[in-house]
Parts: structure tokens; C-alpha cells; sequence
């Protein structure tokens, strides 16, 4: 919750967080056009399966 209000007081739309020894990785992306009951937006948080398919592919994509 405390990224999410981080993020939604400073306008932005992704979030990339980890933990202090940098062995997990998470990652979350605003929702456009949506907002839940507290006028807050929806927010996609990525399992690690996804964000190993999106780095993977952005990796083919680029090298």
C-alpha cells in the first residue's frame, strides 16, 4: 500500500520494488481508466512467471 500511494501522489504509473538483499523483484502497472471505491486507481501486480516473460522477451527483442 505504501508504494501504491507513493507512486499515485506522484503521478506515476509503474512501480519496481525489491527487497534489501536484492534477491526479489516485484512489479506493478496502473490500470488506465480505472479507479476503485477510494478513487484510487487499479493497480496490475505482476507474478514472477511475468516478469520473467517480459524480461526474457525483452531481452530477444534487443540483443
Amino acid at each position: 500500500d505504501l508504494s501504491i500511494s507513493t507512486a499515485e501522489a506522484h503521478g506515476h504509473s509503474v512501480i519496481i520494488a525489491n527487497d534489501p538483499d536484492v534477491d526479489r523483484l516485484a512489479l506493478a502497472e496502473k490500470q488506465p481508466g480505472n479507479t476503485n471505491e477510494g478513487g484510487r486507481g487499479n493497480w496490475r501486480v505482476f507474478t514472477g512467471n511475468e516478469i520473467e516473460s517480459l524480461l526474457g522477451w525483452w531481452t530477444i527483442e534487443n540483443f
